[in-house]
């Protein structure tokens, strides 16, 4: 194998392929396959869970492959000028490579290819009995983004489905939900292309679905293909413009999540006794500073006082207790609906979901204290998307330090008398206040708003 190509090109190609490199050294799945073939090169890593194939434009004098240690290959390539060429010369007899770039000359030792695993790829699906989606990919790498940071650990996981994300295709638009069981997030965005007429559900690794929005970015359209098992699915994203790196496409293999996805329809909020308009950044700020005082459990204590006269803005106070370091709190202006109320959250839990926002208003609605609280970003259909966040039990926090009954109680997180003279510890809404049921009404002097508005209940 003789190929000629740019120092940048196998850089990038590296960097994109080892994101699926297997950990043992000693191992082949260590290994990046090169294959260079007609005019391109093709750089190939599994884990044996996932797989990365990139193929890019390159001058080749002999077809052929070998594989390569591919930290070694990417720590070499990585001290190269990147705006140089360099040739690699394969010894097919001793598997070894020699790399010439300019004044420089290495040489590696490799493995022979056979032995290589080799990931599902399109060529290999069958059109008639195979899923192949073809989709646009305009807004689908935020969307991923917002919505596959809220899955379950993979080292603690208690549902190996929740480790993944759940992916609904259905005629003109895809869904997303995650869910850790402390939160949950779903979001749906409309888009074209050929989509399957039926809901289609897959549950998608989320390494393999972020590894999709990073290459998508300079993409148009991707195609999604999906084995007739449906235990394995294939993405590939071919480059818009082919760039300075003569990148032709890219393919991500990877296995599929067994079902099913655990329901959690039951515990998205239907109903509102509170409603809360408030300004992201502000919150943002509020719940930073709140968590550097916060135990190590990240109690925040977020209380809502309506305002005395209709047409003003109520008080929100954001606080946090820490029997060793002290306590912080601090008051916003916001808009208020309904009853006062002061709820318990892990503050990071929050932090997490109002970075990925890109609106500056958000929509906090709470039942009670010891409901899932819903958030919404403002001016968006909260049906398509919103964020579920369970409020934190007032028993979850031992305190380090404390001795006997005495001190298990100090630690327990207090609530603090509001305006209202409530503490954490809020009662539910007086039977006068019912709690008000959520529906959507349109905005005249905007157009259609789906935001929720509170509309009273018979009684």
């Amino acid at each position: 194998m003789k190929v000629t190509l740019k120092v940048g090109t196998l850089r990038y190609l590296l960097r994109v392929a080892l994101r699926t490199i297997g950990k043992d050294g000693s191992s082949i799945t260590s290994h990046v396959k090169l294959t260079a073939a007609g005019n391109a090169i093709t750089a190939m890593t599994t884990d044996n869970i996932a797989g990365t194939s990139i193929v890019a434009t390159a001058k080749v004098e002999t077809d052929g492959a070998i594989c390569l240690p591919g930290r070694t290959l990417q720590e070499i390539v990585t001290k190269l000028n990147e705006y140089s060429e360099m040739t690699i010369t394969a010894d097919t007899g001793r598997w070894k490579a020699t790399i010439s770039c300019g004044n420089y000359r290495g040489t590696i030792s490799g493995m022979d290819p056979t032995f290589m695993p080799r990931p599902a790829t399109m060529e290999d699906l069958d059109e008639e009995k195979s899923q192949i989606i073809k989709i646009q990919t305009k807004g689908l790498d935020r969307m991923i983004k917002q919505v596959a940071t809220f899955v379950q650990d993979e080292k603690r996981y208690q549902n190996i489905n929740l480790t993944g994300v759940l992916v609904t295709f259905n005629n003109s638009a895809v869904t997303m939900m995650s869910c850790d069981g402390a939160r949950l997030c779903v979001r749906t965005i409309p888009v074209t292309g050929d989509l399957p007429d039926s809901a289609l559900q897959l549950i998608m690794p989320r390494k393999q679905l972020n590894e999709f929005a990073n290459i998508i970015s300079d993409s148009d359209e991707a195609e999604i293909g999906i084995t007739p098992t449906a235990n394995q699915l294939i993405f590939r994203v071919k480059e818009k413009h082919n760039g300075y790196f003569g990148i032709q496409y890219t393919e991500i293999a990877s296995q599929l999540l067994a079902g099913p996805y655990p329901d959690f329809r039951r515990i998205i909020p239907t109903q509102s006794a509170t409603r809360v308009v408030i300004k992201r950044e502000e919150l943002a700020a509020a719940l930073e500073l709140a968590n550097v005082l916060a135990d190590k459990y990240h109690h925040v204590l977020i209380e809502v006082d309506p305002p005395e006269q209709k047409d003003k803005n109520g008080v929100m106070t954001v606080s946090a207790k820490n029997q060793l370091d002290g306590d912080s709190e601090q008051t916003l202006s916001v808009k208020v609906q309904g009853a006062a109320t002061e709820i318990w959250f892990n503050g990071e839990y929050l932090l997490e979901w109002l970075n990925l926002v890109a609106e500056e208003t958000i929509v906090l609605d709470s039942l009670s204290p010891k409901h899932p609280a819903l958030f919404y970003p403002h001016g968006v259909d909260a049906r398509t998307y919103f964020y579920v966040c369970m409020p934190m039990g007032l028993d979850d926090e031992e305190e380090e330090g404390g001795e006997g009954e005495q001190a298990e109680e100090q630690s327990k997180p207090k609530g603090k008398k509001g305006k209202k003279g409530k503490t954490a510890q809020a009662e539910q809404p007086a039977a006068a206040a019912q709690p008000e049921e959520l529906t959507y009404v349109a905005d005249d002097e905007d157009g259609y708003d789906p935001t929720y508005e509170l509309e009273a209940t018979a009684a």
